[in-house]
């Protein structure tokens, strides 16, 4: 996105923006200040001290960010704690930031994200974990889980890809880790008959089976957006799919489906990354039957 607001430690909030190769900072209430032209000692915002003595004094701005441009621009937030981080995706690498100091926090190098990250919870530190794709060449793909602590590579997984895919979405279990759900194609694991282009197969990865996937779904539909989401106060987990036209020149019929993750669960195939799981198919199925759905970490 092209802004976010930023609250931090002190509660005092901040816009930030991207601007070409760069992102900076402004104070919420200079910027409404200068929006109703009031003087900014009127303004009943607060402004953060820390903040204040990086803010550039020619420019109003407190500069950020300014080694390359800029392709996502992300807020995490941790539970029970006021500062957020910042995350920067650019065209070389991942980067954390602290929220009050702006000092880096952990870098990665990356070939080419593909979409916008999202977040979720690999392990149980409390801290949300990044998930990236990552465009490595020849229509493929790694789908990659970095740690949120120390931006170490928790899981990975090659896959092919086009770049039409929607971006991953995640759920989160009462073990407080989370199931991460994602488009691709495992090779030589499904029917290759179908082109790349016209065959999708949606995933659904849980921490506690490292070396399995789940292949829920697949579609030769064109998808337009995916979500998953927990429906009601039952803690039902689900996903919404959106298919039809992808660009805004197209022309075509839409289709909005729901569905329910148990009765994909259910239906499933199992993919073993590894032989190392001496589980059954069925067994591997009712496991992931059995979890269950929070709206919280």
């Amino acid at each position: 996105m092209g802004h976010v607001i930023h609250v931090t430690a002190s509660g005092s909030y901040y816009i930030l923006f991207k601007k070409d190769s760069a992102v900076y900072g402004y104070a919420l209430k200079n910027i409404v200040a200068m929006a109703i032209k009031t003087p900014g000692s009127n303004i009943k915002l607060q402004q953060d001290p820390k903040w204040e003595e990086m803010t550039n004094s020619t420019s109003g701005n407190v500069p950020i960010y300014n080694s390359g441009s800029v392709q996502h621009l992300l807020k995490v937030g941790i539970q029970g704690k006021s500062a957020e981080k910042l995350l920067l995706v650019t065209g070389q690498w991942v980067e954390l930031i602290d929220g009050e100091s702006l000092r880096s926090l952990w870098r990665v190098n990356i070939t080419k994200v593909t979409s916008e990250p999202v977040f979720g919870n690999f392990n149980k530190d409390g801290v949300p974990d990044v998930v990236i794709e990552d465009e490595i060449g020849n229509g493929t793909k790694k789908v990659v889980i970095l740690d949120g602590s120390s931006g170490a590579m928790l899981w990975e997984v090659e896959m092919l890809s086009s770049s039409t895919r929607p971006k991953p979405s995640t759920l989160n279990t009462t073990d407080y880790r989370s199931a991460f759900l994602f488009w691709g194609e495992i090779p030589g694991e499904t029917n290759t008959t179908v082109s790349l282009n016209q065959q999708h197969y949606l995933y659904l990865l849980h921490p506690s089976f490292p070396k399995i996937l789940l292949e829920l779904n697949n579609s030769t539909e064109s998808i337009a957006a995916f979500k998953a989401v927990l429906f009601e106060k039952s803690r039902h987990a689900g996903y919404v799919l959106l298919t039809g036209p992808t660009e805004r020149s197209e022309m075509g019929s839409v289709s909005l489906a729901k569905r329910k993750l148990k009765e994909d669960v259910a239906g499933s195939r199992v993919v073993r990354l590894s032989q190392e799981e001496g589980l059954s198919d069925q067994e591997i199925r009712d496991r992931f039957f059995r979890l269950r759905y929070s709206s919280s970490a």
